[in-house]
């Protein structure tokens, strides 16, 4: 279901300046309460939290991004990102998820249990990946079965690792998801690896990082993403590979346009050599991946 409301986030930007670190292990005393589906509200501690490095956030300063913990439930999380050009929340909760989006209309709020629209009911989503990093405790089950599982695949330890994420956004996704600028490409793109970071800090015991130079990698109309065979322009006609898949075409194309552009990354590169650890593709003929 989705519907629409007033929200007074924007009243409350100075209040969510005074976010303490969630790297400092200090108790937040900054309560933000969130609309959810049935029309209530849920209180959240806030906490300041970043998926940017600082050359990054230098160029894009009015990214912000923040979590939060459930005053009722703790085991209730939120993730939120405020920039100019968008505010996005999501609320992992006991009961269901809330998805909040920012309307052209002045704090009005798209209020929604879904995270778009733009899933195309024709075409399954089923990303392609590539693993980068070491082998599952049981390597019989997918990444995706790893998730909110009493059996992880990975040993959990108390040590948190950081893994550095590089994000292709085709001009596609870009128009679709945001207004079709860089920025608010960023912008979206920093919502998602915090809300990303939301379940995966506390299931897998590792937080996702962008690459300092990720916004070449966000294109715009003005500046498309690269075409041809080793690009990123494939169709469900154009592929030829796993039944027209243009995700298994597109997935190859990945790793060595990163390395050139960005430097060498990915498990075969030594890791004192590595610039980034993911490669993640984003492309709306195939809804992502």
């Amino acid at each position: 279901s989705t519907r629409f409301q007033y929200w007074d986030i924007n009243e409350k930007l100075n209040l969510l300046e005074s976010a303490p670190l969630i790297s400092k292990n200090e108790q937040s005393d900054i309560i933000i309460a969130f609309p959810v589906i049935d029309g209530t509200y849920k209180e959240f501690y806030i906490y300041r939290t970043f998926v940017m490095p600082d050359s990054l956030l230098y160029k894009f300063n009015d990214i912000q991004t923040y979590t939060g913990i459930g005053i009722n439930s703790l085991s209730e999380r939120v993730s939120l990102t405020i920039s100019d050009k968008m505010i996005k929340a999501m609320i992992l909760g006991d009961g269901r998820n809330t998805f909040i989006s920012s309307t052209n209309t002045s704090n009005s709020f798209k209020i929604s249990d879904k995270e778009n629209d733009y899933h195309d009911p024709n075409n399954e989503i089923n990303c392609g990946y590539e693993f980068f990093y070491q082998e599952t405790n049981n390597p019989d089950r997918d990444f995706e079965d790893c998730v909110g599982e009493d059996n992880p695949c990975f040993s959990i330890g108390d040590k948190l690792v950081t893994y550095r994420i590089a994000v292709i956004m085709t001009e596609s996704v870009t128009n679709s998801v945001a207004d079709g600028t860089v920025e608010g490409g960023m912008a979206w793109v920093a919502s998602m690896i915090n809300q990303l970071n939301l379940l995966w800090l506390r299931e897998l015991s590792f937080r996702l990082e962008l690459i300092p130079n990720n916004d070449i990698l966000i294109f715009t109309d003005n500046n498309p993403a690269p075409g041809g065979e080793s690009g990123f322009a494939f169709t469900w006609e154009t592929c030829l590979e796993s039944d027209g898949d243009p995700k298994y075409c597109e997935l190859g194309n990945v790793k060595p346009y990163l390395d050139m552009v960005i430097g060498p990354g990915g498990d075969s590169t030594p890791l004192n050599d590595r610039f980034w650890e993911y490669g993640l593709l984003l492309n709306t003929i195939y809804n992502g991946g």
